[in-house]
């Protein structure tokens, strides 16, 4: 059977009518669903734990580290990596063990006053691992302006003995790389 072409094509003004009308046929998008209470308790938990470690790596100089109170926050081969600029300017990344890390704050806290505190914290629950963005000011006390801002990247678990850090990556704000503005606070 032989049907004239303007049968079988739609005409431009037809396939025109057909994508305006299509957006107002859909459905509205759907919104997401509330955290459930487990999920909220979870996120409550790993704020406790990031809290935890913002409070270890603070303090006015002389003031005792206890080692063991950090190393109790992480897993046992937990590791820190601070993503940093090299003297030629390229990325590079140093990581670190845990129980180095703490050495080297202990060793610090000897020599000069240090406090962390957090900007903003977003964190991320799905079932038994977390993941937490936390920007940060880095001040010699806690009156003074401070020295530098950044983000700590938190990779948490799940354990028998409740949530604990397996990772932190960290860098610093420079002159090219700024905070986000939903980081940065206001």
């Amino acid at each position: 059977m032989h049907m004239p072409t303007s049968a079988r094509f739609p005409t431009i003004a037809g396939l025109l009518l057909i994508l305006l009308l299509a957006p107002a046929c859909q459905s509205p998008p759907t919104p997401a669903p509330a955290p459930s209470p487990a999920d909220a308790a979870a996120e409550a938990e790993v704020r406790q734990v990031i809290d935890g470690v913002y409070a270890w790596v603070s303090g006015p100089q002389g003031t005792p580290k206890d080692r063991k109170a950090l190393l109790a926050l992480f897993v046992p081969d937990g590791r820190l990596v601070v993503a940093q600029a090299g003297p030629n300017g390229a990325s590079m990344a140093q990581s670190m063990p845990v129980g180095a890390f703490a050495d080297m704050v202990v060793q610090g806290a000897t020599q000069r006053s240090f406090y962390e505190a957090p900007i903003r914290t977003r964190v991320d629950v799905f079932g038994g691992i977390a993941t937490a963005w936390s920007s940060f000011t880095s001040r010699h006390a806690p009156e003074q302006p401070p020295f530098e801002r950044g983000i700590n990247c938190f990779t948490l678990v799940r354990t028998a003995n409740g949530w604990r850090i397996a990772s932190v990556a960290w860098a610093v704000e420079t002159a090219t790389t700024k905070l986000p503005a939903d980081m940065a606070g206001g």
